[in-house]
């Protein structure tokens, strides 16, 4: 009789057994989102960890596990290994038609794109003898994982701007640019055609009549950014590479935003090129560029990029105008021997100004070259 019984109870230990191996994955469902799509290096994002269990059986014992590049650094995070990634495995119990959310906050130090990957779900066998895997690749796998772009960081370049401004001067011109909102002209009669927003209601009341506030137009200059990612020495100036590309984004973000033409071209073997142009998807384009890692990457002479783009070849004509851009070149290796090389192709008109950017984020030096 004890036999017919521990039998029983083997064959029952068994048949849980083999249902459970059978049965576990489904309804299984892990979803990985950050808060945002993108951020600045140096901001914080939320990244939302929710494991589901679709189904009545309960699941006493899920290991979750995924990956995301360094860079990025969990705070105050818990089972976490960090080696050639970040590493983040987590235990849950759930029981049947049961969800459990967690958070955690994220510090983005670095700039670059973060893809979740590797994400996995694992259990054990009653008894622990046995553990089942469930990975993105198989067709049982249910859930979504997600990418972050940390976008390089900001830096006050407004100094920047009104240097051009001081340098280059400011060009006005009659309708095709824009009008400048801080450049007061003259009133005069309202027309079906003005803005309501320009109505000077002070002087309407006096006249009788709608009157409208005119401004100076002043035009929409277009901005060409030469960026340097090359790094000669052999001690590697990886500081210096990092503020050279902060500087170079916050001027295309500074200037898009002002309603100015702006594009930029970088050392890359081949170029990597995006003409001046206005608008948020144009920035993105630029800002997403930006993340990659050129670390390594082989670049091209960058006195002889800047000197054939100020000529304006075939591909990179003026696309606003006939005026020049203005061209600022951003490289942490610019030398007097380098500005040298480069006046000689300047044309008569050509506006030129380096930046030297320092180890410092935020820090760099200035040289009008023409």
């Amino acid at each position: 009789m004890m036999l017919l019984f521990a039998a029983a109870v083997l064959l029952l230990l068994w048949g849980f057994e083999w249902y459970y191996r059978q049965n576990w994955q489904h309804g299984v469902r892990m979803d990985l989102r950050f808060g945002e799509s993108h951020v600045y290096a140096g901001d914080k994002v939320i990244l939302t960890e929710v494991l589901e269990n679709r189904k009545k059986l309960p699941l006493p014992l899920v290991e979750a596990a995924f990956r995301i590049p360094k860079g990025i650094w969990f705070v105050d995070a818990e089972n976490l290994i960090v080696s050639d990634y970040n590493y983040k495995r987590d235990v849950f119990s759930l029981r049947g038609m049961e969800s459990v959310t967690r958070r955690y906050e994220i510090d983005c130090r670095r700039r670059g794109v973060y893809p979740i990957s590797q994400v996995k779900a694992e259990t054990a066998s009653l008894f622990y003898g046995k553990r089942y895997l469930l990975e993105q690749s198989d067709p049982d796998w249910n859930g979504t994982s997600d990418s972050l772009f940390v976008y390089a960081a900001g830096t006050n370049v407004s100094s920047l701007v009104r240097l051009c401004d001081s340098v280059f001067g400011e060009r006005e011109s009659r309708s095709t640019y824009i009008e400048d909102p801080f450049s007061f002209r003259s009133i005069r009669d309202y027309t079906t055609r003005d803005p309501m927003k320009n109505i000077n209601w002070k002087a309407s009341a006096k006249t009788g009549s709608l009157m409208v506030n005119t401004f100076t137009s002043v035009q929409a200059e277009e901005f060409r950014i030469l960026l340097d990612i090359e790094d000669r020495n052999v001690l590697r100036q990886e500081d210096e590479v990092e503020n050279g590309i902060s500087i170079a984004a916050s001027l295309c973000r500074h200037l898009i935003r002002a309603g100015h033409p702006a594009g930029l071209m970088v050392n890359t073997d081949p170029e990597a090129a995006f003409l001046p142009l206005g608008g948020r998807s144009r920035l993105q384009e630029i800002e997403q560029f930006l993340t990659m890692d050129f670390t390594g990457s082989s670049t091209k002479d960058f006195t002889s990029m800047a000197a054939g783009s100020v000529n304006g070849k075939p591909d990179q004509k003026e696309s606003h105008g006939t005026a020049q851009p203005v061209y600022i070149l951003v490289s942490k290796n610019w030398r007097d021997e380098d500005t040298v090389r480069l006046k000689p192709v300047l044309k008569k008109e050509s506006r030129v100004l380096a930046v030297i950017p320092g180890a410092v984020r935020g820090e760099y030096t200035t040289e009008v070259i023409q």
